[in-house]
């Protein structure tokens, strides 16, 4: 809000002071708006005077709300979670504030660094009419530019056809300031404009003839003679005054000098759209994304994909986090769901909103303001866990008072002092461990917690043994894994006490050397190298060469240089030196084998648990050394003799799987300039690579955002963790210099083609959707037995390609006693033979809580799907028909292939 002006003079309030009391005093004027965090704040600030004259603006179209989101998120490291629920929390407020005249109709993703098929679906499924954006590909650009394709119909989902088309507007010069034009950014400095013929200076006649060639420019690239010229830049407006004054005097000489031609007015991309609409053209169909983006042939953004890999993280932690308090604060007696509960949710949800940002989940913010979106999450998380916790009590206790509740957030560090106390149990005791599954599909699953030194075990919510073993892992950590059945949309409690029984290796499984397996695969490790060898799928008996490395590449540092925003190598990326010490330890549910890499800061970890088909690979990495100063770009790459054909697989924001051609580009010929950079794209959650003659598919699920390619024949690669000693010269000013230590955890999955979808859209729901850990403390089983033990909140689990991804109480305004209901069937069309077919349910007794109304919505809960009218555009591309969604009785819905679909609903008392 501009309290910090030593580093960048900027203050969103005096925009909007400024520009507001601008469009008070001269109807003519009008103005866009876009992130909602910053206007709230300014709103909450204004009279009633104010604001009413605010509305006023709204209601007459002159302060148009585009995009609306809380803030304008990143589209390559922001997953379709986060994307939705930031739209949400803006359009929210915007409905509570404004009405339906607030609600926007235009995406506006001017800034971000290339964008996602997978954004442009969500922006078609809130029902807007159009997505405007600034920067493009520079050798897309110049192709566009020639083919007059700046604006197509980007249809974004190959699953839902048409009906994610989206009408795409590109703007000139690839950049959003004043409209790519030169000399009339008055608040950068450029001259005013003088119409005074008494001035020796009047310059109006040279200022209209400039900008009216500069207009012609712009008709040689468009197909039509409306050109949009989005006037302002980064932080201007600021005083208002001087662009409206001079903007007056331009276009009041150029409207009066009939020769030009040219009629300029103050307009919004709403009517922009309906300028172009009405024309009814017939225009060019974009099938895939924007990435990667370039804006010169050394500078590719792809750096951004994994730079600040904590942060990254920790927004994926508390995305899962917030999604869980949303679903049980919702599926609780309402009477539980107080003001003050409400407030911490809202809280969290302003942070986690704020945190999609284009330069916050992007890592291409400094530290400190790195530290401040990390710190308000924490705040936000800390609130919540107390209230849950505080609800969790009486929901085990069934309203009555019940037992303390502690939460341990710090669990992935293997901190958690309510297990700390498992030490000082005295003989009987345990302490009790409710675990909750926030899916809605029954779950079984070896967990894991950290414990102190001693014998241990679990026992279930009867007091009976479950399967467990201890394991010291690095650093003398130890952790105590078990077997845990979990309802869906519900809990289970289990105790850790201690066992007078010291576990023997005895007990534990015997493999052949150098191997770890359960039934489903088998794992081996070369005895010289200590690295992996191969992986053999149990299921069909198929063994592939599987090797894995931990690599880095060396940065250019001077230049171009790579840094926040930029990945610029020097060349291939290099091994680590030396070799591993590999450890193995074999259990009965889980094996696992340690490698202790010679540099310290670079540690990895490959499990196999019972009953799951995945092999975890978890990587512990940094701090980076740079004491030789040279910075590093770490990366984890696996290397199999598959025939992938230059061809692998990243997905959309984790929707659905973009296919990837290395050096190959569907819109242009590429020229290559950066061999390595270039090929990067954004991985949200899955990377995979086939081999179509074998029938094969090998696929990594990543916990958090990173970049990923693959750079040679059966070679994946992903891009854990950078520390970079030079900045890349794109607005940071300082270099990327992360000091952290990240845990960066894959699932890998080895699988033929036709199984393949299966396990990796059930397994990345499992591990972005970990299972909540509340601790109570020291009782016994027979004391704590008065609780409730196990409950679910969901009549019968969902169908498995069914998610629950919504249901959370509408907290603007706190009076609501309305929730959003949100499901996503989440496979693509063709990706299943049975699970990418539609399904439908009855949703109205589907809750402990009886359904009592419901009403289909846009995605964002907004506006009534009766009520959502989008402009239609014609093409040059047959449709890819998908069935369409219906109701087919009042509780009865069905939902087709990566549809996403909105309900309101209120629920009985």
């Amino acid at each position: 809000m501009g309290s910090r002006e030593d580093i960048q003079q900027a203050g969103v309030q005096y925009i909007l002071d400024t520009t507001i009391d601008a469009l008070i005093r001269d109807p003519t004027k009008k103005f866009i708006y876009v992130e909602i965090a910053f206007f709230s704040r300014w709103w909450e600030e204004q009279t009633p005077e104010t604001q009413a004259a605010v509305r006023q603006l709204v209601n007459e179209g002159r302060l148009e709300f585009v995009n609306g989101g809380w803030c304008m998120s990143d589209e390559a490291a922001e997953h379709y979670q986060d994307s939705v629920h930031n739209m949400e929390i803006g359009h929210r407020f915007l409905l509570d504030n404004f009405g339906a005249k607030g609600i926007p109709t235009t995406g506006w993703h001017i800034d971000p660094f290339g964008h996602a098929s997978s954004q442009a679906s969500v922006f078609s499924q809130i029902g807007f009419n159009g997505f405007f954006f600034a920067r493009i590909d520079y050798q897309d650009y110049q192709q566009r530019t020639k083919d007059k394709t700046l604006e197509v119909v980007w249809r974004s989902s190959r699953s839902l056809g048409s009906k994610s088309d989206m009408f795409t507007h590109m703007m000139y010069g690839s950049t959003y300031c004043y409209g790519g034009l030169g000399g009339f950014a008055w608040e950068f400095g450029d001259d005013p404009i003088q119409d005074d013929p008494d001035l020796f200076d009047m310059n109006v006649k040279d200022k209209a003839d400039d900008f009216v060639n500069q207009m012609r420019n712009h008709l040689n690239m468009y197909r039509t003679t409306e050109i949009l010229v989005a006037f302002g830049c980064d932080f201007q407006f600021m005083n208002a005054q001087i662009n409206f004054k001079n903007m007056d005097k331009l276009m009041k000489y150029i409207n009066s000098h009939s020769e030009y031609n040219t009629k300029l007015f103050y307009s919004t991309p709403s009517m922009y759209l309906e300028a172009l609409n009405s024309k009814n053209l017939t225009w060019h169909v974009k099938n895939d994304d924007f990435f990667p983006y370039a804006d010169n042939a050394h500078s590719y953004w792809t750096g951004y994909f994994s730079s600040r890999s904590a942060l990254k993280g920790y927004i994926r932690v508390t995305s899962a986090w917030l999604r869980f308090a949303q679903l049980f604060t919702s599926l609780v007696p309402s009477t539980y769901l107080t003001p003050t509960i409400k407030s911490s949710l809202l809280t969290l949800e302003k942070a986690q909103g704020v945190n999609q940002h284009h330069d916050a989940v992007s890592g291409t913010e400094k530290q400190h303001v790195a530290n401040d979106y990390a710190k308000r999450l924490s705040i936000g998380s800390t609130l919540v866990a107390s209230d849950i916790s505080a609800i969790l009590s009486k929901v085990v206790a069934k309203g009555a008072a019940g037992p303390s509740f502690s939460f341990c957030p710090l669990l992935n560090e293997s901190i958690c002092p309510a297990l700390d106390a498992l030490s000082s149990l005295a003989p009987g005791q345990v302490i009790p461990v409710v675990a909750y599954n926030s899916l809605s599909w029954a779950r079984v699953e070896v967990l894991r917690l950290p414990v102190p030194a001693g014998n241990f075990r679990v026992l279930n919510s009867s007091g009976l043994p479950v399967l467990s073993e201890t394991f010291t892992e690095f650093n003398n950590l130890r952790y105590i894994y078990f077997k845990a059945e979990l309802p869906a949309q519900g809990f289970n409690t289990f105790f850790v006490t201690k066992s007078s029984e010291t576990e023997k290796d005895s007990d534990k499984k015997v493999n052949a050397p150098n191997t770890i397996e359960n039934e489903y695969l088998s794992v081996t490790f070369d005895p010289t190298s200590g690295l992996l060898s191969t992986i053999t799928d149990k299921r069909s008996g198929t063994t592939a060469k599987v090797s894995q490395q931990i690599m880095w590449y060396n940065p250019v540092t001077s230049g171009q240089a790579s840094g926040a925003y930029i990945f610029r190598p020097q060349g291939p990326a290099t091994a680590l030196t030396g070799t591993p010490k590999v450890s193995y330890q074999q259990g009965n549910i889980v094996q696992e084998a340690l490698q202790e890499f010679p540099q310290s800061w670079v540690k990895q970890t490959f499990r196999l648990f019972q009953g799951e088909p995945y092999l975890q690979v978890q990587a512990n990495v940094g701090p980076i050394d740079v004491s030789d100063g040279i910075g590093k770009e770490i990366i984890s790459r696996f290397s199999t003799d598959f025939n992938t054909q230059k061809t692998f697989w990243t997905d959309s924001q984790g929707l659905e799987l973009q296919k990837r051609i290395k050096d190959f580009r569907p819109d242009w010929n590429l020229t290559i300039t950066e061999p390595i950079a270039s090929n990067f794209y954004p991985v949200d959650a899955i990377i995979s690579i086939q081999d179509t003659t074998k029938s094969l598919q090998f696929s990594i699920l990543t916990d958090r955002s990173r970049g990923g390619t693959s750079l040679s024949e059966g070679q994946v690669e992903t891009m854990v963790h950078r520390r970079l000693l030079v900045d890349d010269g794109r607005g940071v000013g300082e270099p990327l210099d992360e000091t952290t230590q990240i845990y960066a955890t894959d699932r890998i999955l080895f699988d033929t083609i036709p199984n393949a979808a299966k396990g990796y859209r059930t397994q990345a729901q499992f591990q972005a959707n970990p299972v909540n850990f509340f601790f109570g403390g020291a009782t016994t089983v027979s004391d704590w037995s008065k609780y409730v033990l196990a409950n679910s909140f969901i009549s019968q689990p969902l169908p498995e390609n069914l998610y629950l991804q919504t249901l959370r109480p509408i907290l603007y305004p706190q009076s609501s006693n309305s929730y959003i209901l949100r499901f996503h069937h989440l496979y693509a069309v063709g990706e299943d033979a049975k699970l990418s077919q539609p399904v439908t349910l009855n949703v109205q007794n589907l809750f402990s809580k009886k359904i009592t109304s419901i009403e289909e919505t846009n995605l964002t809960g907004v506006t009534p799907i009766s009520q959502v009218k989008r402009m239609q555009w014609k093409t040059d591309s047959e449709d890819t028909k998908s069935e369409k969604a219906k109701v087919e009785g009042p509780f009865d819905i069905t939902i087709n292939p990566m549809d996403i679909r909105t309900f309101i609903v209120t629920f009985d008392s």
